[in-house]
């Protein structure tokens, strides 16, 4: 087990990112044992050391979402009540994956400010409109002289 220079978070020795933060380890284990070495590579090479980004070796918590998981996750949260429950429950989530989380909360942000422009709108045409009365819609009795 390694422990990250950043968070203090226990991590299996084989993984190369932090478990908890998502620190690189593999290069902080190495930047502090030895000095580091830069291998020499033309464009159309390529090498794999501690800086290299591999998406399969990062913790489930901060892999990205697909195009199509996005598209999935906005019309789970178009639904009209359960949609709503789950996007209040995946934007407060800091156990569940990190992009899906923003992503209801960016939703929940836009929900809330859709809402208060509509409330501002219903409350200006309220302020600018003329009442209404009863009279102007019952039928007029007829006048004896």
């Amino acid at each position: 087990m390694s422990i990250c220079p950043k968070c203090g978070g226990q991590t299996p020795s084989d993984r190369p990112f932090c478990q908890n933060c998502g620190y690189a380890l593999s290069f902080s284990a190495q930047s502090q044992n030895s000095a580091v070495t830069v291998p020499v590579t033309t464009s159309h090479q390529s090498t794999h050391d501690a800086n290299t980004f591999v998406e399969s070796m990062l913790p489930e918590k901060f892999k990205p979402l697909s195009g199509w998981s996005y598209f999935g996750y906005y019309l789970l949260f178009s639904l009209p009540a359960v949609g709503f429950i789950l996007l209040i429950i995946f934007s407060l989530d800091n156990n569940g994956n990190i992009n899906r989380r923003n992503f209801a909360r960016g939703l929940l942000i836009s929900y809330i400010i859709a809402a208060v422009i509509i409330f501002i709108m219903f409350i200006l045409l309220m302020l600018t409109a003329e009442p209404i009365t009863m009279t102007e819609f019952l039928p007029t009795a007829p006048q004896f002289i």
